[in-house]
């Protein structure tokens, strides 16, 4: 999708945030998620986020997707103001995830699981 890494960031800390006000459960925890990406991209002003994307990633159709959306923005309780600390944590798994993924992607007969990730954390 055309989301950069701070709004998928931002999404993983309001589907915590959802799940630790008990709002997400086995049924509807891909819903969850669906909702937390749909309102990061708003947020963060890109347009449109390619819902037919989402849906195929989640197996979840449109209307399911947005009619889970005012059920989010109750349970966030209208705040979307997550200091930037909160997301920092994210974006750099996220971050550190695709460069050694590119990594392997680049030289695939290296053995990267005998390197120290360090700071870059694991796959």
């Amino acid at each position: 999708a055309g989301l950069d890494t701070w709004a998928v960031a931002q999404a993983y800390v309001f589907f915590e945030k959802l799940a630790l006000k008990g709002f997400v459960n086995k049924l509807n925890r891909r819903h969850s998620c669906a909702v937390s990406l749909v309102l990061s991209a708003k947020l963060n002003d890109i347009k449109g986020p390619d819902l037919t994307e989402l849906e195929s990633a989640f197996r979840l159709s449109r209307r399911e997707i947005l009619s889970q959306e005012m059920a989010a923005l109750l349970g966030l309780e209208f705040s979307f103001a997550v200091p930037d600390y909160e997301v920092l944590s994210h974006q750099q798994r996220i971050v550190s995830g695709l460069i050694w993924q590119q990594a392997i992607d680049y030289w695939p007969g290296v053995n990267f699981a005998c390197y120290d990730r360090g700071a870059y954390g694991s796959l």
